[in-house]
């Protein structure tokens, strides 16, 4: 038997199994599903201590003074006060990298909406 209801926009879901096989499938099923529905929540980003940035707020670096990983087109970048590093900032999306203002090829960028580091407050 499955119900389902909903509560404030969210999905509640009851299942009850009377065989253990049919538990057991489901509850592996329920554990690929939410692992594939957080990978589309969950983004792993590089995390630069450069500057401190405000959302649609846009800077160019030379390339070679941007420690961005080859690859990536977006990463988050914090500010820092000292020696030490602020614990919320800006998710960065790389606008334009032209290679052709040799022999000092630059970096575009554009801040994008606010982060805060995990396990702060």
């Amino acid at each position: 038997r499955i119900t389902t209801s909903g509560v404030a926009g969210m999905l509640r879901l009851v299942i009850v199994a009377f065989e253990r096989h049919v538990q057991e499938e489901f509850e592996a099923a329920l554990t690929k599903l939410s692992r594939r529905v957080n990978t589309d929540i969950l983004e792993v980003l590089p995390l630069l201590a450069l500057d401190s940035m405000l959302p649609r707020q846009r800077l160019s670096w030379p390339a070679d003074a941007l420690p961005l990983p080859r690859g990536y087109d977006r990463f988050a970048m914090v500010g820092r006060s000292g020696p030490d590093i602020l614990h919320c900032g800006v998710i960065v999306n790389v606008l334009k990298r032209d290679h052709s203002s040799a022999p000092n090829p630059q970096i575009e960028v554009v801040a994008g909406c606010r982060c805060v580091l995990p396990g702060t407050p």
